[in-house]
């Protein structure tokens, strides 16, 4: 009866184990792989594409307002 009762119990672990993990509440076992999402290349790329040109920019304005104001900033 107490073998009967374990093997009972242990079933009953795996399909509670089964339904969490279609759940995603508990990680996969280490036999399966799990590929983690890394938000870091693709993401990088943009904003580093976003920030380069916004920095590029402002720097053109500056040049452009340092060329125009030339005469007027070295003389005072």
């Amino acid at each position: 009866i107490e073998q009967t009762a374990s093997e009972l119990n242990l079933q009953r672990i795996a399909w509670e184990n089964t339904y969490l993990r279609g759940m995603r509440f508990v990680s996969s076992p280490e036999g399966s792989e799990v590929k983690t999402r890394k938000p870091g290349r693709a993401m990088g790329l943009i904003l580093g594409a976003l920030l380069g040109g916004l920095l590029g920019m402002v720097f053109v304005f500056v040049r452009q307002w340092w060329r125009d104001n030339k005469a007027i900033i070295t003389a005072e």
